[in-house]
């Protein structure tokens, strides 16, 4: 019996929350694992050199139309979701870990 399933049978009400945790933490530890894979690191490193070009040519003197503007912003906003994947998956597991262990002291103090 896993960690999710012990906290079921101590709270069966609260059974589609507790999945739904499980779930999310399934996801992350996927996440970290792809992670590590050399190719993501790649892709990693040049997501971050965007970034920091779409930042350069943002905060230049160069005029930039409204269009021009978006794009850049919307080009960054991509890359910045693409990274918090992995960045959201350690804090992700964290706060599920939290979670469980003030289901498991609520019920100790009970």
């Amino acid at each position: 019996m896993n960690k999710f399933e012990k906290l079921k049978k101590l709270y069966p009400h609260e059974g589609k929350k507790i999945d739904n945790w499980e779930n999310q933490e399934k996801r992350a530890i996927i996440y970290l694992d792809v992670k590590e894979h050399q190719a993501i690191k790649w892709i990693e490193n040049d997501l971050i050199d965007s970034i920091y070009t779409i930042n350069e040519k943002l905060l230049s003197d160069d005029p930039l139309t409204d269009i021009e503007r978006e794009c850049l912003l919307t080009d960054r906003q991509r890359c910045e979701w693409f990274l918090n994947i992995f960045t959201k998956s350690d804090e992700t597991i964290k706060k599920i870990k939290d979670n469980l262990q003030k289901a498991y002291d609520k019920k100790r103090v009970a």
